[in-house]
Formats: structure tokens, sequence, C-alpha cells
């Protein structure tokens, strides 16, 4: 017993069944958790270690090739990058989606072990770290008082703001960026440790081990174990001036200054204008986004908000995960809905009987529930992106009922048993709508199971809703819609639309004169393909692959001639800020955001308008360049990372090597190349900054006479130059780091460094600058590697409007470099990504039209019929071409991925039509009689289908919504124009298409059967006698 069956013959049974999808679907709906996006873990492992007070090169020999060496025999790695900067060495390494990194992080977590031992004693903590879509933050916001720096504050704001939000139920962490909690700070003065001869080597020594607990190990007495300590750690400031240093009982508070205080920031923010410290809070994995949000903004509101000891303090919040999820949900909602209701109006007109419009209005919100149901025991989320997949199904979540109703109401106009109407209707389609639902899920197939891409990920949530909301529509119109036409469809006859009247008869003699004009015909749809192509030959539509990108924000760089301290560059920033804000309206600008720190600035304006195309922010960036104000010895330009995201207006020429003055020939001679061309602009080099550092060349033959080993001479030089890490101090509630150097005055002159005194083993006064020598290098502020090669990088903004040209004459520009040995190139991982990409949607395209047609050709027993249908695909072409050029729409990837769904949907209006065409034939009507009777009999589900898939993409269509940083709308177009089209020729062309096809395959059968060998006749052996019989005259 088949569906239709059950329905119609058990109609408790089914109705009981589909009440309780229903209240399943109904409850798990409502427990179905929100969220912002699914859960997902990004294919990256980081790795973090701190080394204080080092440069760049040191680190890189020091801790960075150390590190690659082990890192890079890990499995998967397709990325291995390093960056060596001042006081740390930061490793990312990338995989392919879908990894495990649970695992592969157990397997960092032992390779670091392995390297341990072979780094330098001085590093900090190593940090393993990765991310996942529930790590962003929740609320991100920024603190700040009205002309007050509350870098200094960092006690308040903890016991006022962080630790009431950290209370809040369902809060991981709170952060806090631009304040730190206070440090202990032991600055030497010089004069006074050349005054006691105090011996730096043993101070350190004894500081070190002051600082320090020791287990000694287990005691026994009286039949009880002990665990025994020595606890020689400072318990109050008083404790670390008081101690003594030397026998003559000189203390270090004799020598040194000690604080307990903030330390100094190293770089500073301002939010529109105002010294700000950003707030992030995080929430738990497992807790529910919006009511953690909404406790948080209580706590913000009430009870920070009224706080007296916070008056003149304002937090607040520019980033709501809780608001951009009830509005994007809502939004998305709203949209549905209203495509539903015009969907079920569309109906109407064409059934013209409320009761049949009813009927087949109730697959939406069953398929829906059903299939939200099936998302909550899949441990799915309701985000934006499951959102979106419904909302992309809800025209096409009437198709199959439409199909099944219409072909049981047109048995019931001959079947006057109400129910074997409905039965022998729904029968007759079965396998049609199975076919064509088939079809339709296969064309995300190639998205689900395909290679993983950072797009496709998040679009394979997009088509598993799609997927589960399409299977429970194919469900419901084999069971609801059979069991309601049995049970509550009145047989009367409605009188028809008379447009409606009058398009079946033009179109039954439309069809008719084509089948008796073929040639004729064949050559009009040669002509009106060519008409249908013009918009792509002619230039009318923008093919860029990632156009029609969002463009919320534009990022300001500052590039320093010579090195400027914090205070020099926040002046730089002050002044653009002052500019950007006197314009803000004109330039469209929401909110400016500024950091700064020495020597490096940026500044980003965030944009009221997401929706501008790439010709309006090419012209708003031209017009904030024209009044940018000059700073002398400072350039500010337009830059992003193209690394990480950006469109085909953002790029980076990379190089490879292992020489990083090769390297710095080339980006040079590679910018002086690209300032030449016309449309390029913003042209930069990673290896424009840098930094003044002392660099000391120690000698190690005195150094080995005077009996020092290589961490002597380590310890002076770490708090000469810059600082020493010493065990933490416990203050009570928390433990705080302590720093020994010498004061700043003391360090800022090299002739005070050289007199520097210290104890050699042997008890005899060296000075520093005995045994070593001093001078001030420029350095570089960071090296890059990338699989362990050093990377250098030009970066350049393109501002014209032939890519592709542009791109081949960069590229001929950067092969005409005379390159060394061992020296590559490469456009920027962005822009390799976008190829990749392109690449893979020809594959699923190809993957696609091979399922399709393996699924057609199970179902017609036929092989010639399927490529007819296959040829319906082209017939959305004309449609999407001239959609898009009406709507000044760019043919993207988004345009692409459209289309891919379009072959699932296009070939459900060719199943449908040559199914019913096969029954006609079978049952012995001619061939053109059947082509013209079943275009009557499925003319009106073909032309709703379309209608209704149209209508409820329209909110889609005019609507703002994104994935991947780009726009839904061309995606909706390219769909709604290639249907109209297609609905269009597959009435008309399928027919002869099919006959053409047909009369190809009876021509090849032949030509096979003619060529086959034929059989020669027996040999007769030698002597045998060959009777004739001759017949008898009459």
């Amino acid at each position: 017993m088949n569906l239709p069956s059950m329905a119609v013959r058990r109609p408790v049974t089914t109705l009981m069944i589909l009440i309780s999808v229903m209240v399943v679907g109904a409850i798990a709906m409502d427990r179905l958790p929100h969220a912002y996006l699914p859960a997902l873990d990004m294919p990256y492992i980081g790795v973090q270690i701190a080394y204080p007070n080092s440069n760049p090169t040191q680190i890189e020999k020091e801790i960075t090739k150390p590190v690659e060496e082990v890192l890079a025999t890990l499995p998967g790695v397709k990325k291995l990058r390093s960056t060596s900067s001042a006081d740390e060495a930061s490793f990312s390494m990338e995989f392919a989606w879908g990894k495990n990194l649970d695992v592969i992080r157990m397997q960092v977590s032992e390779k670091m072990d392995q390297v341990r031992p072979s780094l330098p004693a001085g590093i900090g903590e190593i940090l393993i770290y990765s991310f996942n879509t529930q790590d962003i933050p929740v609320i991100q916001g920024r603190i700040s008082a009205k002309d007050v720096d509350l870098s200094a504050n960092y006690d308040l704001l903890e016991s006022r703001v962080l630790n009431r939000i950290r209370r809040v139920p369902g809060v991981a962490r709170v952060d806090i960026n631009g304040v730190a909690p206070r440090e202990i700070s032991i600055e030497l003065i010089l004069d006074k440790i050349q005054e006691h001869q105090v011996d730096l080597n043993r101070l350190i020594e004894r500081l070190r081990g002051a600082g320090s607990n020791m287990v000694l190990g287990p005691v026994d007495d009286a039949g009880l174990r002990y665990t025994a300590r020595v606890l020689s750690s400072f318990q109050t400031l008083e404790n670390i001036e008081q101690f003594v240093i030397d026998r003559n009982g000189l203390t270090l508070g004799d020598i040194a200054e000690i604080y307990y205080e903030e330390p100094p920031i190293a770089w500073g923010r301002h939010l529109n204008g105002e010294y700000a410290i950003a707030l992030d809070v995080f929430k738990e994995s497992t807790a529910n986004t919006v009511e953690v949000v909404h406790r948080v903004m209580a706590v913000i509101e009430n009870d920070i908000g009224q706080d007296e000891l916070l008056a003149g303090v304002d937090v607040f919040v520019w980033e709501d995960q809780a608001e951009e999820i009830s509005n994007g949900i809502n939004g998305l909602l709203k949209a549905g809905a209203i495509g539903a209701l015009l969907a079920v109006f569309s109906l109407y007109f064409f059934l013209r009987r409320l009761d049949s419009t009813i009927i087949v209005s109730l697959s939406i919100p069953f398929s829906i529930i059903a299939a939200c149901g099936v998302m909550f025991f899949m441990g799915k989320t309701l985000n934006i992106l499951s959102m979106m997949g419904l909302m992309l199904g809800v025209g096409m979540l009437v198709d199959n009922a439409i199909v099944v109703l219409e072909s049981i109401d047109q048995r019931h106009r001959v079947e006057p048993d109400v129910k074997k109407a409905a039965l022998e209707g729904s029968k007759q389609v079965v396998l049609a709508v199975t076919a064509s639902t088939a079809t339709t899920l296969i064309v995300f197939l190639p998205l689900i199971i395909g290679a993983s891409t950072n797009l496709t990920t998040w679009l394979r949530e997009m088509g598993i809703t799609i997927g589960l909301a399409l299977g429970c529509s194919l469900f419901s119109s084999l069971t609801l819609i059979p069991l309601m036409s049995a049970h509550f469809l009145r047989k009367r006859r409605t009188k028809p639309s008379r447009s409606l009247e009058w398009l079946e008869r033009t179109y039954g003699k439309t069809l008719g004169w084509t089948l008796r004009h073929k040639i004729a015909t064949f050559f009009i749809l040669i002509g009106t393909a060519g008409v249908g192509f013009t918009p792509f030959f002619a230039g009318m539509v923008e093919f860029s692959q990632f156009s029609a990108t969002v463009n919320k924000r534009l990022y300001l760089n500052y590039e320093f001639d010579d090195y400027h301290y914090k205070s020099e560059a926040e002046r730089a920033v002050n002044k653009i800020e002052a500019y950007l804000s006197a314009h803000k309206e004109d330039f469209n600008i929401e909110s400016i955001y500024s950091f700064y720190m020495s020597n490096t600035a940026g500044t980003t304006l965030i944009l009221n308008r997401q929706d501008m195309r790439d010709k309006e922010i090419k012209a708003l960036r031209e017009k904030v360049r024209e009044g940018l104000p000059e700073i002398p010895g400072v350039r500010v330009f337009f830059h992003e990372d193209a690394d990480s995201g950006g469109d085909s207006t953002w790029f980076a020429v990379k190089f490879f090597g292992q020489d990083s003055g090769v390297l710095r020939k080339l980006t040079e001679e590679t910018e002086r190349r690209l300032n030449t061309l016309d449309s390029i602009r913003d042209v930069s080099t990673s290896f424009k900054r840098g930094r003044n550092e002392i660099q000391v060349k120690v000698d190690r033959d005195k150094a080995a006479r005077l009996g020092m080993t290589a961490q002597d001479v380590s310890n002076i030089f770490a708090f000469t130059l810059g600082g020493m890490r010493l065990p933490r101090f416990n203050a009570g509630q928390r433990e705080v780091e302590t720093w020994l150097a010498l004061r700043l005055e003391d360090r800022s002159n090299l002739e005070d460094l050289k007199r520097i005194r210290f104890s050699t083993n042997d008890g005899r006064q060296v000075k520093l600058g005995d045994i070593a020598s001093f001078q001030v290098v420029r350095r570089e502020q960071e090296i890059v590697r990338e699989n362990r090669k050093v990377r250098g990088a030009v970066y350049a903004t393109y501002e014209g409007e032939e890519w592709d040209s542009t791109r081949e004459e960069i590229e001929s520009l950067v092969n005409a470099l005379d390159m060394p040995a061992g020296y590559a190139w490469a456009w920027n991982d962005f822009m390799l990504e976008q190829d990749e990409q392109g690449a893979q949607m020809a594959m699923n395209f190809l993957l696609a039209l091979v399922l399709v047609y393996l699924v057609m050709a199970s179902l017609f027993e036929s092989l010639s019929q399927p490529f007819a249908i296959l040829f319906s695909i082209l017939f959305a072409l004309p449609g999407a071409a001239w959609m898009a050029a009406i709507t000044d729409t760019p043919f993207n990837l988004m345009s692409q991925i459209g289309f891919l769904i379009l072959m699932g949907i296009v070939v459900n209006n060719g199943i449908v039509l040559l199914d019913r065409v096969n029954q006609h034939r079978r049952a012995g009507m001619p061939r053109d009689e059947a082509f013209i009777a079943a275009g009557r009999d499925r003319m009106r589900p073909i032309l709703m289908t379309a209608v209704t898939t149209i209508i409820g993409l329209l909110p889609l269509a005019l609507g703002g919504s994104t994935v991947g940083g780009l726009f839904y709308f061309p995606l909706a177009r390219t769909v709604m124009g290639g249907l109209i089209s297609s609905a269009f020729f597959t009435l008309l062309a399928l027919p002869l298409i099919t006959i053409c096809v047909e009369w190809i395959g009876h021509w090849m059968k032949r030509i096979w059967q003619l060529s086959a060998p034929r059989p020669r006749a027996a040999l007769q052996p030698a002597g045998a006698v060959t009777l004739i019989t001759t017949k008898p005259s009459s």
C-alpha cells in the first residue's frame, strides 16, 4: 500500500499520523535553539608564544623556525603561517573544512610539548586556540568617559562592571581591551646600583628564588603523612621593599623604586573621537544567546547605569547579537509570511476555488513545522542560514501539492466518486512528483557532500534545510492532499477566469502550429535564444565572481616615514578623525573607530549602508581621498587585508623566499610598476613598516675569558634593555605580574647602559661596554612566513572597470621581474579562493546534470527523453540574463548558485509534462495529439508552480539578506528570471525538442542495427545432398 492509497482508504490512521507530526514538530519548533550562525569549527588552529623584550629576528631564529619544524609534520595542514613580532611568535594552521579539530588540538599540544625544551627559558605560557562560531562575542561595546582616559582604572571597572556581568547566568567570560590589571614594577636606579656596587647576577638569582614556593616532599608523623612545602613568596609590598640583597643589610628599596599600579598601555582607542575601552561578552556554548544578552543588557542598564561610583562612565553597546538574531529571524519570518500569503493569492487566481486553495496552502505550514521538528532531532539550530533555506523553499513547498491536486481535480471531472478520483488522480503523478522532488534535492547534493569551501560550508546549512522542507512537502502532497481531497473537495464546476480560458485556447493553437511547422519553429527558437542571450554578450550584465558584496566598513591605514611615538600617532589620528567627523553625512559614516600605538595606527569607517554597490564604494573612496589632510611624515591610504576578505577591488601580490632583503627589493619594484597603472591606487608593501632598536653584539671571546656563560649575559641584557619577568606576587584575590627593569630614564642613554657594572663568577667587576657594542639599527616590525618561507607582499586597491584585463596586465608585470632561483609569487589567498570556487561551481554543475539525468532515465525508462528535458535547462538562461540586465544585478557567485537551483526546478516542469505525454501515448493517442493534450492538462500546474515560486522569492529579491559577505538578491532574481523564461519555453519548445531527440535516437538506433554484421549461410560439407522441394501446382 503506497502513501496515497493509505491516505484515502485509511483516513483516520493518516490523520493521526499527520496530527502527530504537527504536534511533535510544533513542540520541537518551540524548543529549537535560536542562534545567529550554526555551530561550526573554523578550520584554523593558532599557537601563541610570548617572549618579552625580544625582536622579530631573534624570535624567528629561536622560536619560529624550531616550532615550524614540528608543526609542519602534522597531517592535513593546508597552510602554515607564522608571524614573528616584538615580544611574541604566533602561528596559524589552516586545515580542510570538516576536520575534527579536537583531535588536531591534541596533536598540536603534543608537538609543542616535544619542542618546548629547545625553546628559550624566558618564554611565557604557550597558548593553543581554535575558533568556533559559538566563540563570537554576543555583545561588543565600549566603555568611555567624556574627555577622560580610563586606562588607569582597572580595579574600578573590574569590580563595578566586569564582575557584575560575569555573574550573569550563561556568561562564559568578559574581556576588556585598553586597560590592564595592576602590576608590580621594580625599577632599579642606575646611580644607586653603581654606588653600592650591586652584583646584578646575584640580585636576579635572589629575587627569583625569593618569589617562589617549593615542595620538599612527604613527611610522616604519628602515623600520618604530610606534604612539606617552603613558602618564600612575598606577602606584601613592604616585604619586597625590605628584602635584603647583600650581607651589609642593603634592601631592595634602597636601590629601586617599587610601584603597584596599572602598567602603561602600548595602544589607545577612539570611538567617535572619545577614548574607549573595548568590552566583549562571551556566552557558554549551551546557553541561549537571546536570553543571555537580555540578562546582560538588564545589568548594564539597571545596575551599572545607576551606579553612583560610575557617574560619567558610559557603557555603550554597538554590537548586540541577540538583536541581530531577533531582527534577522523576524525579518525573514515576515518576508516568508508575505511570500507565502502572496503565493496563496496566486493559487486562488488559478484555482478559483477556496477549498482547493486551502487544501494546497496547508502544505506550507505542515512542511515548515515538520522540517523544524526534524531539525530539532538532528541537533540543528534556527539561525539566519536555516531560516533563509526555509524562506527559499516557501514558494516551492506547494509545487508537489499543486500537481497532485490538479491531477485529482481533472480526474474528479469525469469520476463522480470523490475518493476514487483522489486515489486515481494522485497515483497518476506519484512517480512524477517523486522524481521532480528528487531532481530538486539532487542539485543541492554537491553542496552537501561535495568539496568544502568557506562559502559552500555556509550554503550547506541552507541546502539541508531546503531538502528537509521539500521532503516534508512531498510527504504532505502524497498524504495530506489525497486525504483532504477525498473528504473535503466538493464536486462543482467553477467558472474559470476569462484570462485563463483565453490563455488555454491560445496555448493550444500555438502549440498545434509549432508541431505542424517544425522547421519554422526551430528557426524562431534560434532567434529568440539569440535575443535572450544578448545581455550576456552585449555587456549589459556585469560578470564578477564576488561583486554585490557587503560593503559595511572602510579601513584607513597610517604609514609613518620615521619613528613616531604613541602620542605623535594619536595626533595624526585626531586630524583624520576631525576631517571625517566634519563630513559624516557626505561620506555615509555611522561611526569612526581608531586605534594607535608607536609607529602604527588605523581608522575604520563604519558606514550607515551596507548595500553600496562596488561603483558607489569606489566613488566614496575617491571622495574621501580628495580632502584627506596632509600630515608631514605620515601617509594615509585605504587598505584591507586581502588575505582575509574583500572583493576584486582589493588584492595583494605575495612573494616567497628566504632572504628578507631580496624580498624587499622585489616588493619595492612591484610597487613601482603597479603605480604606473592608472586604475591601481593605495599601493603599499609589507616592508614599509619598521622600528628602531638597539642592537647589541657580544664579544664571545671576552665573555668566555671572564668566565661568563650565555645565560649570564642574557640575564643582564634582559632587564637592562627591557625588563625581566619575576615570579607572580599574591595580591589576595589574584596573583599579579612582577617585573624587574632599569628606570626608563636610566636606559634611554646608550652611554649609561655601557657603564652598568656586574660581577663575574670570579668576583671581578665588569662593565657592559667592555664585552658588548651598542648601535641603533632599523628592524622589521614583524617577519611573516608562509609554509616555512619568508613572505613579502604588495597591497593595492583596484578602481577600474575591467578587472580581468587588469589582472592579466599585473601578471605580465610581475612575471617580468628578475627573480632569483628559489623565489616565487602568488596572488593573495582570497583571489585564489575565488578561482577555486569558480572551478568548484563548474564541477557542481556537471555533477548535478549527471545525477538529474540518472533520475529521469529511471523514471521514463528512456535514454532519449531525459536529454530533451536537460535541454530545457538552457531555457532559464534568457530570463536570468534579462532579469539581471533590467535590475542591474551582477552575475556573481550567488547568481551561479541560483542557476544551480534552477536546474532542479526547471526540469520539474519538463518531468510533469513528459510524464503526462507518455500516459496519453500509452493509451494509444497519436504523438502530436498527445503533446497538445498533455500541454493543456499541465499548463495550469506548470504556471502555478512557477508563479508561486517567483512570488515566494519576491521579498528575498528586494531585501538585504546576506551570507558570507554576499547578498542573496542575485540568487533570488536569477531564479525568478529563469523560471519566467523556462515556463514559457517548456510549454512551447519542449514538445518540439522531444520530437527531435526521439527522431535522432531512432536514427542512431537504425544506424546501429544496419551496421551490425549479417549472419552468413552455413557451409555445406562435401557430398551433401540438397533436397529441393517444390510446391505442387494447384
